[in-house]
């Protein structure tokens, strides 16, 4: 098995054969199996979250084609040098570049990435030959959605939730890596309610969607 750049595979289990973690890897831990490997892939300047989640890093364009040319050599190797019977292969970088919008200047440098990415893929095809069975699928799709329901907010005006009137109008601060910042943000959301004395709530979610829990503790 080769496992490449997928998410939350960090720290990574002892495969038999190759596992390189993606989102969440911390660039200067052990983020790849065998032992070694992490290091190797270190001497190449190959970095294994480009979405920024745990360094302060500029994400420009040298530095997503840079990432992306560095980590097509990396796995034509693994790929052409090892005697696998499954391989998943994960490329973060359309991900990262849509989740920033599809307006304007972004929408055209989201087609050339589909292009370069096309090229990786008519590569990576060569390598595992027709006898492969292959399946390309993406984690989620991608639309703009214009507005957005505060569901918390929703919850206290209809009487489920309760306000933390200690915390009200207090402020936090989002610097610093987005894995950070996005659990003291998480965190503060929570604290503004008084989860005690309300009937449901709803935890932190990203854009138009989130989940109502009913607060049966106790």
């Amino acid at each position: 098995t080769i496992v490449f750049g997928m998410p939350v595979t960090y720290p990574v289990e002892a495969v038999k054969e190759i596992m390189v973690a993606g989102m969440l890897a911390p660039e200067n831990a052990d983020y790849a199996w065998p032992p070694g490997l992490a290091g190797a892939l270190r001497t190449t300047g190959f970095i294994p979250d480009l979405g920024i989640w745990r360094e302060e890093r500029s994400l420009n364009r040298n530095v997503l084609y840079n990432q992306l040319e560095i980590k097509r050599h990396v796995l034509n190797s693994l790929l052409t040098g090892n005697n696998w019977d499954v391989a998943m292969i994960v490329f973060k970088s359309l991900d990262v570049l849509k989740h920033r919008g599809t307006e304007g200047d972004l929408r055209a440098r989201i087609d050339e990435l589909y292009i370069y990415l096309d090229k990786v893929l008519g590569n990576l095809l060569l390598i595992a030959g027709e006898n492969t069975d292959v399946m390309l699928i993406s984690d989620h799709g991608f639309t703009s959605y214009p507005t957005a329901m505060n569901l918390n907010g929703w919850l206290v005006e209809k009487g489920f939730a309760s306000l933390n009137e200690a915390n009200a109008g207090s402020l936090i601060d989002k610097s610093g890596p987005i894995a950070e910042a996005r659990a003291s943000s998480h965190a503060h959301e929570m604290s503004l309610l008084d989860i005690a004395s309300s009937t449901a709530i709803t935890g932190p979610a990203e854009g138009n969607f989130g989940s109502i829990r009913v607060n049966l503790s106790g």
